[in-house]
């Protein structure tokens, strides 16, 4: 028995998905998840930090994280990560809409496939996030959706337009 079944913790027993698990913010709040006792279901396209993330949450809390390659711009691969935690634990609590990527160049210079790459990341994960999670968290009578966010969606950088309008949304 891990350490988060021995203990109380604010999140025992709940089940979260949180997007863009291998490193950064995703990767502290899986760990600060899984250390109040939440089972963590992550996706990320990167392999390798995800795979450090489920070794990380098992060496600090004896328990372990479900990982999936998940590619946020398809509304295949959300479905699919969202449906296995369903599947695995028979509910969903709480998803963090957290993903995101930072593209730094003036727009002359940003190709299409850039910016839609951005946008779709940025943007549309989380309206894919949200659309694939609220009916399983309806039928738990409610629960938590996080979207990370940031001020440039609200004050414009130099330098950084394309970042900008994708959090603007």
């Amino acid at each position: 028995m891990g350490v988060a079944a021995q203990r109380v913790g604010r999140l025992v027993g709940k089940v979260s998905v949180i997007t863009g698990v291998a490193s950064g913010i995703g990767r502290a709040t899986a760990l600060a998840f899984a250390r109040e006792g939440a089972h963590v279901f992550g996706g990320d396209q990167d392999d390798a930090g995800g795979l450090e993330t489920v070794r990380l949450i098992r060496d600090a809390t004896g328990e372990t994280m479900d990982f999936l390659a998940t590619d946020v711009r398809s509304g295949r691969d959300v479905a699919r990560l969202i449906q296995a935690a369903v599947d695995a634990h028979g509910h969903l609590d709480a998803l963090f809409n957290n993903v995101g990527v930072n593209l730094v160049r003036m727009v002359p210079d940003v190709t299409e496939e850039e910016w839609d790459a951005t946008i779709d990341t940025n943007l549309k994960s989380v309206f894919l996030g949200c659309k694939f999670a609220i009916p399983h968290l309806a039928r738990v009578g409610g629960g938590a959706i996080v979207n990370n966010a940031s001020n440039a969606g609200i004050i414009g950088r130099p330098g950084d337009p394309v970042y900008c309008a994708s959090k603007h949304g």
